[in-house]
């Protein structure tokens, strides 16, 4: 095995449902180019942090206009990208 970010099944989040913040835990540093968003049943993004994400754990202000309701909670990157469902209540 070697040490390649690997999105699958590669993250947590927390808590979830979510209100005022939302924390994420990565098993590896994603690296450069690598965007965390949020995007709702209508397919609307709001992209949470963008860059070189070097590290492993991200506490994340949610933004106040975002609905209640089911999102998707995206971590893109060259190597890949991964989702999760998250209930924002």
């Amino acid at each position: 095995s070697n040490d390649s970010f690997e999105l699958r099944d590669k993250f947590s989040v927390f808590p979830n449902p979510a209100s005022a913040q939302l924390n994420l835990n990565l098993k590896s540093i994603p690296g450069e180019n690598t965007s965390i968003s949020l995007c709702d049943a209508k397919g609307a993004f709001t992209t949470l942090i963008s860059g070189n994400l070097t590290q492993k754990s991200y506490a994340f202000s949610l933004p106040e206009y975002l609905t209640k309701g089911m999102y998707t909670l995206t971590i893109s990157s060259p190597k890949g990208q991964t989702s999760k469902k998250v209930l924002l209540n």
